[in-house]
């Protein structure tokens, strides 16, 4: 896997804190390594009951990991949702539009923003109102199961594109808005063959859809992805 992608993320968190967090896990398909050590192998055997991934390492097996420059998170917030985060989140809206678990949702909420997440599978949803009680504390994020008839100031599309949902988002936008999405690139599926092509994002077929302002391509672990900013046309 470290050769496989241009980086490998590395987080050293104690293992109670992680339990209580269970959010910074990586997405479900994403294999777990626990270097060898304190709390180790209830840390392998908590997070396959969790029915994720993962591999127990010796200790002398470090993979090269000690020349990173410094932890990383097991899991951290996409780009299209960071760089929402930079903005001035003082009375801003968002809607996160095809939210998952709602992570980015949880996300943007604690930085100050007002968030409206929506998704249409019943199981993400039940998982997000756990992150909403677990992490927020608070009611700031709106679990909804349908696109709300409101406006707002961005709109977050991560890993949930299709044409029409993208012209949902972009007709939530209030005047000055911007949509930011970020999703796996055609790169992405010519090496690896997922997802399937129609659900992949590129520069003329977002242009199609409205006016692109940023546009850039790169690899985040392991996928390599799109992410731009839209406003409509």
């Amino acid at each position: 896997m470290a050769r496989d992608f241009p980086s490998l993320p590395v987080c050293h968190i104690p293992f109670p804190t992680l339990v209580e967090a269970r959010h910074r896990l990586p997405a479900p398909r994403q294999e777990v390594w626990v270097l060898e050590g304190p709390d180790s192998l209830a840390a392998v055997d908590w997070i396959r009951g969790l029915g994720r991934k993962a591999r127990l390492l010796p200790a002398s097996d470090r993979l090269g990991l000690d020349g990173q420059n410094g932890p990383a998170e097991l899991w951290e917030a996409g780009e299209a949702a960071q760089e929402i985060a930079q903005c001035d989140a003082d009375g801003r809206s968002v809607l996160d539009l095809g939210c998952g678990s709602g992570r980015d949702a949880v996300f943007l909420s604690s930085v100050g923003f007002q968030v409206t997440a929506v998704d249409r599978l019943p199981k993400l949803l039940v998982e997000g109102a756990r992150l909403e009680q677990d992490v927020l504390g608070t009611q700031s994020v709106d679990w909804m199961t349908q696109v709300p008839k409101k406006t707002f100031d961005y709109v977050l599309m991560a890993y949930s594109y299709r044409p029409d949902l993208l012209k949902q988002g972009l007709a939530a936008l209030r005047g000055g808005g911007k949509l930011l999405i970020e999703g796996h690139s055609r790169k992405h599926h010519r090496l690896f063959g997922s997802p399937a092509h129609p659900f992949c994002l590129d520069a003329d077929m977002l242009r199609a859809q409205g006016e692109v302002l940023r546009y850039r391509e790169l690899w985040r672990v392991d996928r390599h992805c799109v992410v731009a900013a839209m406003i409509n046309k």
